[in-house]
This record gives C-alpha cells, sequence and structure tokens, in this order.
C-alpha cells in the first residue's frame, strides 16, 4: 500500500511533463500577442516588436517570444537599444486578478545592447521601467521615498553583448559573452543589485579578448530630489582571476605593446553614479615579451590604488599608486582623461632607491641577450612624466653604483654613475665608462627610438683585453663568445644598431694585437701579431694581417659580407660571402699533418665521419673566394716557388680556377676542384708543365748525384675520391703526356749492345722523348715511351747510317718499382728492366705482356749488366 502513492506522484509528474512538451505544441498565442506587446512594452519603457511567441510551461508558466527588438528613446538615436534571438517570460501571478498579462522575470537570450550616452550626459539606461516618451528623471518612473514602488521583473541576460555608444557614434569599447542577472528592490527605499559576468574587448583590436572579469553592483535609492545633481549611490565590486595582462592593455590602450602576463584584480567603487572612490589593488605574474616562455620564476609585482573616477567629466585621478620592491619604492600619481573614449593619461612617477637586481630579473623576460646567471647591482632614482600615451615618457634617472656580475664566477662589468634620459619615444642611457677588469676599460652610450624601433649602441676604448670583451658580449646573447680567443689586447670604435629579425648591424674597427687562437683542429695556437678589422654593415674587412702557426707565416686580407639572418649551429644559407687574399712564406705540405691534434689525425680527410662528409651541411652552407700567393711550397723535397692559386668555395665544391707557379726550374699551372658534397670527397687536377729540370725534379729520389738531367714539358688530368689521404692515394687515376729533349741518362746504359763503348759511354743521350701514360691502382702505366738517343758513330756506322730509337712500356709504381721492357727498333733486342729506380735491373729479355698489371718478362741469355746495374735477381725465369 505505501507504494501506491509514489507511484501517483511519479504517474502525476509524467503527465504533467507530457503536458508541458505537448501545450506549447499544440496551443495558439498568436491571439495574445497583443497583450504580450503592450506587457514587454510597459515592463521596458521602450516600444517593442516581437517574432513568433510561444507558450512555455518548465520553469513557469509563461512564453518564449522569438526575435525581440527593443526600441529607443528617440533621444539617444534610431538605433534599437536592444535585439535578442529569444526572451523567455515568466507570467507574474498577480496577471489573474489585474487582468492583464505582467512578467515575473524576463530573460535575454544572446541579446546585443547599444548603451548610449548623449550630449547632454545622460544615459539610456535612466528611462527604462518608465512609461515610453516620458522624462529623463528616475523620479517620474519611481514613486517618492517610503512609499511603494511598482513592481518591476527581475532582469536575466544570457550569453549577451553590450555596445557603447558616444551620442550617434558607436565607441571601440564593448563588452562580449555576458551573463548578467538585475533585482529590482522590493521598496522605493532600497538599492537595485546586479551581478554581472563578461569579457571586456575593443572592436579595432584583430586579437579576441578572452579574460573574463566579474562585479557586484549596489545602486539607489533615487528618492532624493538632490539626486538629480551628485547622481546615484552606487557601489561596485570589480574582480579579475587569472586574467590576460595582453588583454587588459589591449582594452585600455588599443595596443598590449608585446608584453604578456597574468593578471589579478580586487577592486571596490564607491560614490554615485557622477564620481566614485577607488581603492583596489592589482598583481601581476609571469610577466614575459610575448615571443618568449614565461619563467618558471618570476617577479610578482604588486600595485595598490587609490583614485577618484569622475563619470561626468570622464576622467580618473590617481591619488596615489604605490609598487614596493624589497629595496626602494616606485610611486605614481596623475590624471586619465577622455576615459571612455581614446584615454590621455598624464601621470607622474618617482623611483627612491629601487634595486636594479629585480629590475635586471624583470628585464631577462623581455631579451633573450641576456644570460640565466645575470645578476646586476646598483640602485635607480628618478622621476619620469607620462604624456597622452603609454609609450610616451619624459624624465631622467640616475644610476648608481652599478655592476653587472655572472653568477659562480669572479667576472664583472663595472659602470660608473650614469643618467636614462627619455624624452617622448626616445631614450638614451650614458655616456658612462665600463670596466672590465684589467686595461683601460670602454666608454659607451646606449639610444633607442621605439617609434622607429631601432636602437644604437656606441662603444670606444683602448688597451682592452679580448677574453673579457668576448665573455660579457656572450653574456648579452653574442656569438662572439665562440670565438676560440685565450689572449690578446685590442682597440675598437663601434656602432652597433640591433635588428628585430636580422643580425645586429655594426660600423666601426677593432685593432688586434698579440692575439691566440686555439682552433680545435690544430695542436698549435694561432698567433696574431697584429690585424684590423674595418666592419661596414654586414660587411668585414680584415686588413693587414700578421700570423703564425708553428712554423708558418700567413699574411694578408679578408672580406666577408655576413648573412642577415642570424645564424644558428648548422643554418640552411650561407653563414657569410668571403673574399681573402693570402700571403704565406713558405708552406711544407709534409708538416701540415703535425700541425693538428693527435686526436684528429686519425680523422678522416677533411673532417669527414664515417657516414661521409655529405652528412655534415657546414660546407654547403659557406661561400668564399679569393686568392693564395705561397713563395716557396714543398713537398718531398720538390719544391715550387711563387705558388698563386684562385679559389671558390661554394655549395660544398673547392674550385681552383687558376693556379700557377715555378718548379725545378720550369713552370707548372692549371686548374682543380674538391667536392665535399657527397659520401667522400673527390678530387679533380687538371695541370700543365714545362721546362721542368728533371735534374731538380728527381732529387728526392737520386739525392747524391743527379742520375736524370734535361728539361720536361707535358701534361696530367688526376681524379681520385676517398675519406684520407690513404685513400686518396689508393685511387688516384688519370692520363698525361710528357716530352722533352737533350735528356741525358747518367750512369745509365740504355741497351748493352755489341757496337756500345760501356767503358767509354757510361751514360745515355736521349735527342728526343715523348710519352704517354695512365696512372691506376698506385702505378704509373707507360702505354708508349719513345725514346731517339742522340747520334753515335760507331752505332750508325753498324746500322747503315740510322740512328736507333726505343719503345718503353710497362709501369713504374708509387714505390719506385719497375717492371719495363725496352725494344729497340728498327729489329733490335727486347730489354726488361727491373728492380727500382734507385737500383734498376737490367737483362735480355722476351717479353710476355699483361695489360694493366705490369710486364713478366723472360730471359734469353745471362750476361754481364751494363756497367751501373746489378744482376737481376734469382727469381728471373726463362720461359721459351
Amino acid at each position: 500500500m505505501a507504494r501506491r502513492p509514489i507511484r501517483q506522484l511519479f504517474a502525476g509528474a509524467l503527465v504533467l511533463l507530457l503536458l508541458s512538451w505537448l501545450v506549447p505544441t499544440f496551443v495558439r498565442v498568436s491571439s495574445w500577442e497583443q497583450d504580450i506587446v503592450a506587457a514587454l512594452a510597459q515592463e521596458l519603457g521602450r516600444p517593442v516588436q516581437i517574432g513568433p511567441a510561444h507558450l512555455k510551461l518548465l520553469g513557469g508558466p509563461g512564453f518564449e517570444i522569438e526575435s525581440v527588438v527593443v526600441e529607443e528613446d528617440p533621444r539617444f538615436g534610431i538605433e534599437p537599444f536592444a535585439r535578442t534571438e529569444l526572451v523567455r517570460a515568466t507570467i507574474a501571478a498577480r496577471s489573474l486578478w489585474r487582468h492583464r498579462i505582467e512578467f515575473s522575470t524576463l530573460e535575454f537570450v544572446r541579446p546585443s545592447f547599444n548603451v548610449v550616452r548623449n550630449h547632454e550626459g545622460h544615459w539610456n539606461l535612466e528611462t527604462l521601467w518608465g512609461q515610453a516618451g516620458t522624462s529623463l528623471s528616475v523620479n517620474s518612473v519611481l514613486s517618492a521615498a517610503g512609499k511603494s514602488l511598482p513592481l518591476l521583473p527581475k532582469i536575466g541576460v544570457s550569453s549577451g553583448r553590450v555596445n557603447f555608444k558616444s551620442q550617434d557614434q558607436k565607441t571601440v569599447y564593448a563588452v562580449e559573452s555576458l551573463d548578467l542577472e538585475l533585482l529590482p528592490p522590493p521598496a522605493a527605499d532600497q538599492s537595485w543589485k546586479l551581478r554581472w559576468r563578461g569579457t571586456p574587448t575593443r572592436t579595432d583590436s584583430s586579437r579576441r579578448a578572452v579574460s573574463e572579469f566579474t562585479g557586484q553592483v549596489e545602486f539607489g535609492p533615487f528618492a532624493a530630489e538632490i539626486q538629480k545633481e551628485t547622481g546615484w549611490p552606487v557601489r561596485m565590486d570589480l574582480a579579475a582571476e587569472n586574467a590576460l595582462l595582453g588583454d587588459l592593455l589591449r582594452v585600455v590602450a588599443g595596443d598590449d605593446f608585446g608584453v604578456h602576463g597574468m593578471l589579478d584584480l580586487q577592486f571596490h567603487l564607491a560614490g554615485t553614479t557622477s564620481l566614485l572612490r577607488v581603492l583596489g589593488t592589482a598583481t601581476v605574474e609571469d610577466l614575459h615579451r610575448w615571443d618568449l616562455l614565461p619563467p618558471s620564476t618570476s617577479l610578482a609585482l604588486r600595485a595598490e590604488v587609490a583614485g577618484l573616477l569622475d563619470v561626468e567629466a570622464e576622467s580618473l585621478q590617481l591619488t596615489s599608486v604605490s609598487l614596493p620592491f624589497s629595496k626602494g619604492t616606485v610611486a605614481a600619481q596623475g590624471r586619465i582623461e577622455n576615459l571612455f573614449h581614446h584615454p590621455r593619461p598624464e601621470l607622474q612617477v618617482k623611483l627612491a632607491q629601487v634595486s636594479l637586481e629585480p629590475l635586471a630579473s624583470l628585464a631577462k623576460q623581455f631579451t633573450t641577450r641576456l644570460g640565466d646567471r645575470f645578476l646586476a647591482e646598483g640602485y635607480l632614482d628618478g622621476s619620469l612624466q607620462m604624456a597622452d600615451s603609454p609609450d610616451r615618457w619624459t624624465g631622467s634617472l640616475s644610476v648608481s653604483n652599478g655592476a653587472l656580475r655572472e653568477e659562480g664566477t669572479q667576472e664583472a662589468l663595472e659602470f660608473s654613475d650614469f643618467e636614462i634620459s627619455l624624452e617622448g619615444r626616445k631614450a638614451q642611457i650614458g655616456p658612462l665608462k665600463i670596466r672590465l677588469g684589467e686595461g683601460k676599460g670602454l666608454e659607451g652610450s646606449l639610444e633607442w627610438d621605439l617609434q622607429k624601433r631601432l636602437a644604437k649602441l656606441y662603444l670606444q676604448g683602448q688597451d682592452i683585453a679580448v677574453v673579457p670583451f668576448l665573455h660579457w658580449a656572450g653574456a648579452f646573447g653574442s656569438r662572439w663568445k665562440e670565438l676560440p680567443v685565450t689572449k690578446g689586447r685590442m682597440a675598437l670604435q663601434l656602432d652597433l644598431t640591433p635588428a628585430p629579425v636580422s643580425a645586429p648591424l655594426l660600423r666601426g674597427w677593432v685593432q688586434v694585437s698579440e692575439a691566440e687562437l686555439r682552433l680545435a683542429p690544430l695542436s698549435q695556437p694561432v698567433q696574431v701579431r697584429s690585424a684590423r678589422l674595418q666592419i661596414q654593415d654586414r660587411s668585414v674587412r680584415v686588413r693587414e694581417i700578421a700570423a703564425t702557426v708553428g712554423s708558418l707565416e700567413l699574411q694578408g686580407s679578408l672580406r666577408a659580407s655576413l648573412s642577415s639572418a642570424s645564424p644558428g649551429p648548422l643554418p640552411t644559407e650561407p653563414l657569410s660571402d668571403i673574399e681573402f687574399d693570402w700571403e704565406v712564406s713558405e708552406i711544407d705540405l709534409a708538416n701540415l699533418p703535425q700541425m693538428s691534434q693527435p686526436s684528429r689525425r686519425r680523422i678522416p680527410f677533411f673532417g669527414s665521419n664515417q657516414a661521409g662528409i655529405g652528412d655534415r651541411t657546414w660546407w654547403n652552407t659557406l661561400d668564399a673566394r679569393g686568392s693564395l700567393r705561397v713563395e716557396r711550397l714543398r713537398y718531398g723535397g720538390v719544391e715550387s716557388e711563387n705558388a698563386q692559386a684562385h679559389l671558390q668555395l661554394r655549395d660544398g665544391t673547392l674550385e681552383i680556377e687558376k693556379f700557377a707557379g715555378q718548379m725545378a726550374g720550369g713552370t707548372w699551372q692549371g686548374q682543380a676542384s674538391v667536392s665535399l658534397a657527397g659520401a667522400a670527397p673527390s678530387i679533380a687536377l687538371h695541370a700543365q708543365f714545362s721546362g721542368v729540370d728533371l735534374a731538380k725534379l728527381t732529387k728526392p729520389i737520386f739525392p747524391q748525384e743527379a742520375r736524370i738531367s734535361g728539361k720536361l714539358r707535358g701534361n696530367l688530368r688526376l681524379t681520385s675520391q676517398g675519406s684520407s689521404r690513404q685513400e686518396i692515394a689508393e685511387r688516384w687515376s688519370g692520363s698525361g703526356q710528357a716530352s722533352g729533349r737533350n735528356i741525358t741518362l747518367h750512369g745509365w746504359n740504355l741497351a748493352a749492345l755489341p757496337q756500345a763503348d760501356a767503358a767509354t759511354s757510361p751514360s745515355t743521350q736521349i735527342r728526343i722523348f715523348s710519352a704517354n701514360f695512365q696512372v691506376a691502382k698506385r702505378e704509373i702505366l707507360l702505354q708508349e715511351l719513345r725514346l731517339i738517343p742522340a747520334a753515335n758513330p760507331s752505332v750508325a756506322s753498324a746500322n747503315q747510317g740510322e740512328a736507333p730509337s726505343y719503345t718503353i712500356t710497362g709501369s713504374i709504381g708509387f714505390d719506385q718499382k719497375l717492371d719495363l721492357l725496352v725494344q729497340q727498333k728498327p729489329d733490335g733486342p727486347q730489354y726488361h728492366w727491373a728492380g727500382t729506380l734507385t737500383e734498376p735491373l737490367q737483362a735480355v729479355a722476351k717479353p710476355v705482356l699483361r695489360y694493366g698489371q705490369g710486364m713478366a718478362s723472360a730471359v734469353e741469355g745471362a750476361g754481364q749488366p751494363p756497367q751501373g746495374l746489378r744482376p737481376l735477381p734469382s727469381d728471373v725465369h726463362r720461359h721459351d
């Protein structure tokens, strides 16, 4: 039996739900539309237009009215006061005995309101809840004190928008996402209550604000006649939690100035609608530049504000704004005019013994040029004035006992006392003196122009220690700190103009002396006796360079066009466009490996790794060209004098466009290229030589006495590829031609001929010779070397006046091993040369030629070798 009431209640509720759904669907309210319009106009004090209306039961009986338009009082313009998609109107119970429709609540869904202030200083809100077209006086709508107040509906707004107008002109201020609840007073001597939540914004900003503000307002009562002049009593609380500072700056000033942070507000306003007293606090945290991440720990700035808000004059008088620091205070006062249109602030700020330490920590959040370990000391005093705009300041500040230090080190920059002057959007720091430690230090000043977004830094000094200067340049974000300088002195005069998105512009000069560079690939430091750098924008000219690396003397000049982009570790664009002109007194190529670090001598050639140099894009980013002159170039005992070369490095390829020099009494010239972009470096060489003295050329092979003399000419084409010097030597390949006249083979008898007198002719005179050869597999392959000896009377008589000639084929190894076949023509014998160039062996032989692998020979007869030659080794066998 106990379950029956529960079932009855459940059935009743279900019936009510069905009725609340079915009744609005089938019951038409078109006959009540005129009554609805009249009721809305009576409640709002404005003519009203409506669209379709539907009956509702849920939430109380009433109507859902679409497309409602509330007209404006003609004294405030012709644009409607409100447009809304939907109004939910709940019928008041008193409608039953008053025999007309009255509403207890009105809820506006997604409305748009226009709040207007006319030229007389009155607001269109003042005429609400009265008869349309009545006086602007509120007393005409409300009864006198102590009398009953006409019953007015509770007003609600959901997802609304408020636009503010001055006369017929819309301002840039608006409130979006507005949720509002307005509670009318039960009696005329009590106050109205308003609670709201919304997002203030500006219509002239492309960025939509997202920060939400909340407020509670009490205003009224309106009975006193004096309130016509003093305004309504108002008490307001305004708050924001975790709001974006940039949103507030854009609303108030029209720009966030690139400043981001989190904002908490707590303000209380009390007074009348004409004049309000303002008290409150504002706390800003995570303050940083818009393109930088907020700090993990940051300084919280808390301001205490007191002032007077004159609504009639549209001004805010700031009687006190204090910003306390741990050491020192910042105090401000002033006035903001034209508050509701285009605010014009006029403020005076005084700073008293403010510590630079928290200010330096704050500055790190607005620049990348200050290191994390950067610390500041000193105090800031002075006064500033703001006029018209937050970015227009005038006044001066003084810094005393200033110093910059790096945490955990003894390095310090000590400053003389200096001034900071501001004039509008321009400012200047200094002049001031900067002490780096040892030496005379620097003198400098800084200027900037906020309107042009430009800054200029001026530096000059004499006898400056290079190492601490580079250290502090790195502390300010410069890549100069990466220069491997271990000591040195310099004088300089520089103008530096930072650029927002590119490398800074530099102008001036730097004179370096007695500097030492420790380059990682080198076992010995680079000693720079002197060098002068001339800097013009992004072009650097280094003149009068005098430096040594071990025994290597360097002199010359260099020009580099720096990239406009800020360089990274491995940029995708060229770092710089370099031109150079170097002079070197002497280079011994054999000593160059000894100049590298022992740990790097085992590194593959050109520093490439096992995966190949193509994995390192640095070569591809360098663009360099210039000339190199070497007075003496040595390698393996061969010396070249006055060597010159024109080089260009671009897209990973080193092009030696032209090289020339003097070698062994003759000349040589040609072209070469080294490609660094592949899996391993590849080399190509094309050289021509002329007038080369064979005695000097072969001196490394025959150091005691010349075995070959005469002049040589020809050309050579070679290519190779490899990641080490050994691989490159193994893979040399190519071809060449050589020719000469009047060649003498000292101590060599070309052939032990019966007609030749070996005792009187220990050497062979070659009148003409020519050779075609190839290079492969560490061998020189003689395709054909033709010799025509000088005339010999005995030989000519034996051959009926015809001088013999010889053809030589076979191979000469890079290790000097011989495997040659000598053929005497016409119809002469063949001889096999073996052994080495320094100790050749000769025998009459029947050749068996194996192309590409040297020459195998069979001895026809054994006899005494010619003078100056040893017997053939015992492993030379006879073949028929």
